[in-house]
């Protein structure tokens, strides 16, 4: 948000190009930024991951006191920002590349080639996924390929399972 800390520090790092016309961070230019060039993408990741961490590490701390379940969603970054220790559980969700560089597209708005820079960034930052996914006792492996429709009843049969952990 304009005003914060990490705004500022982004503006800093990217400059005002990477804002839309109301001073937020447009996320499609940051992505456009960031996903073709490593050496952005850690810089962003110096800003943006010890917020996250902090962030994440009191939501599941405020969730717990509550009794609450908890559900972080940060795909390989629940590895790379150690909160992989924060949860009880973990889902893994598979689909293709056609299928993710389609999402992208459309449910985004991306152009073809910054989906593809986008996905080719996530996929580097995948390589302990798999091994740290395995280390979980309670774990859920779900295909999401294919019509959006299926998604949902997914959801639901991945809810029912969680119910259970307890």
């Amino acid at each position: 948000e304009p005003g914060t800390p990490v705004h500022r520090d982004l503006v800093r790092g990217f400059g005002r190009g990477i804002l839309g016309r109301d001073g937020a961070v447009d996320r499609v230019m940051l992505g456009r930024r960031v996903f073709s060039d490593s050496r952005a993408l850690k810089m962003l990741d110096a800003i943006v991951h010890p917020v996250l961490r902090r962030e994440a590490g009191l939501a599941v701390s405020r969730m717990r006191r509550l009794h609450r379940l908890v559900v972080v969603e940060t795909g390989p970054l629940l590895f790379r920002l150690g909160l992989d220790s924060l949860v009880d559980g973990a889902i893994l969700v598979r689909a293709g590349r056609r299928c993710r560089l389609d999402r992208l597209i459309k449910g985004r708005g991306l152009a073809m080639e910054d989906a593809r820079a986008r996905l080719d960034a996530s996929e580097r930052g995948e390589t302990g996924l798999e091994k740290g996914f395995r280390g979980f006792r309670r774990r859920i492996e779900v295909d999401a390929s294919g019509p959006a429709e299926r998604l949902e009843p997914a959801a639901v049969r991945i809810l029912e399972v969680i119910k259970r952990w307890k």
